[in-house]
């Protein structure tokens, strides 16, 4: 699979996005299953979907938090866009990049 060339300014922004997703989905949900997904549609989109499960579900009330505002600046800084959904005992977060 041919995955899009992307410079290292925004696989910097996209590593940090990833940790801090990682970091909230252990420290603050205390889950216990974490899935990573890297995907490349037909129309050459790329996203990275990170799931967490067995822990605590987002329920939207941090959405101001520091570390999710940081991911959202991260992302525009990059033209990406990022989509957090809450799951039973987790939560689902998605970066599209262009």
């Amino acid at each position: 699979m041919d995955y899009p060339k992307i410079s290292s300014a925004v696989v910097l922004e996209i590593t940090r996005i990833i940790q801090e997703a990682l970091h909230n989905a252990i420290v603050r949900a205390s889950c216990k299953t974490l899935v990573v997904l890297a995907r490349k549609s037909a129309k050459n989109q790329f996203s990275i979907t990170i799931e967490n499960s067995g822990g605590k579900s987002f329920k939207g009330e941090r959405e101001g938090g520091f570390g999710i505002n940081n991911m959202m600046t991260r992302a525009r800084k990059i033209n990406a866009k990022i989509d957090l959904a809450p799951i039973a005992g987790g939560a689902i977060l998605t970066i599209h990049l262009p």
